[in-house]
């Protein structure tokens, strides 16, 4: 789609809503979708099948002549139908397609939210390829079901996380398409897929460090409280010692009498006794 209609779309969205500007290049990518249908009911319907001299004469609505001229000369081109039948073989290897009808890939999430389920890549495809009654609408998608289900069963349930069932969707399914993430429908493309995951685990990682910081301090002011009680243990204790000690030593030294005390009792109790000198 040229940038000018491109950017008089966004006009029109933004003077009549109150989209942020961080929505215009999924606004843009979404508006891609109708445009490039458009184009194939105007080369299915005006095109395909004809003469050049029928092309010219059956003008599509809302096509300036001039525009349409170019356009029919362009699509006779050798590049352009080489270009439409890559295109024609690429959409014949579609399979599984999804049963959701006109309800979004968006909307289906949140109601599968709502309900407690997980909105993991491979949920949402079995989920966009159950009929009502949980049965899988075809053959194709239940070989890919079975494929999950079989890589998972390897697994313990507690490591199928969220990373570990994206791995197996692409195992089964192979990389996604440029500019396309299966299960995210229009809009964001692998990179933005990525990048929303890695600012998500960011985030979970910033609140453990936080987490983390948080009872580090704790820790230390534990600790800073067990210092100081054990330094007040300490002191109480070293005082309450030193007294001990020295009531120890008192009482000691009043039981013991000191040699020259017991020198003299024993000559006044032995009258036989006689000094050396």
């Amino acid at each position: 789609m040229p940038d000018d209609v491109l950017e008089f779309i966004w006009k029109e969205v933004k003077e009549n809503t109150d989209a942020p500007d961080a929505y215009k290049p999924y606004c843009l990518k979404n508006a891609g979708k109708p445009w490039k249908d458009w184009k194939y009911r105007v080369k299915s319907e005006h095109y395909n099948g004809k003469t050049d001299a029928e092309r010219l004469a059956s003008i599509p609505p809302r096509v300036v002549e001039e525009q349409w001229k170019t356009l029919v000369a362009y699509w006779g081109t050798k590049e352009s139908k080489a270009a439409a039948e890559k295109n024609k073989m690429n959409r014949s290897q579609v399979y599984s397609l999804p049963r959701t009808g006109r309800t979004s890939f968006a909307i289906k999430k949140e109601q599968m939210k709502k309900q407690g389920k997980k909105t993991y890549r491979i949920s949402v495809f079995i989920e966009t390829r159950s009929k009502r009654n949980s049965s899988i609408s075809d053959v194709e998608s239940e070989e890919i079901i079975s494929q999950f289900h079989e890589h998972l069963s390897h697994l313990p349930e507690e490591q199928q996380t969220e990373a570990v069932r994206d791995r197996v969707f692409t195992q089964v399914m192979g990389p996604d398409g440029h500019g396309y993430a299966r299960t995210y429908e229009h809009g964001p493309t692998p990179s933005d897929v990525m990048r929303t995951k890695s600012n998500e685990a960011n985030e979970i990682l910033q609140q453990e460090i936080n987490r983390l910081k948080s009872n580090y301090a704790d820790l230390q002011c534990k600790y800073s409280d067990l210092q100081t009680k054990y330094a007040e243990i300490h002191s109480f204790m070293r005082s309450h010692f030193d007294d001990f000690a020295a009531e120890i030593q008192s009482s000691t030294n009043e039981r013991i009498p000191d040699a020259s005390s017991s020198h003299h009792n024993n000559q006044n109790a032995n009258p036989n006794f006689e000094s050396n000198n």
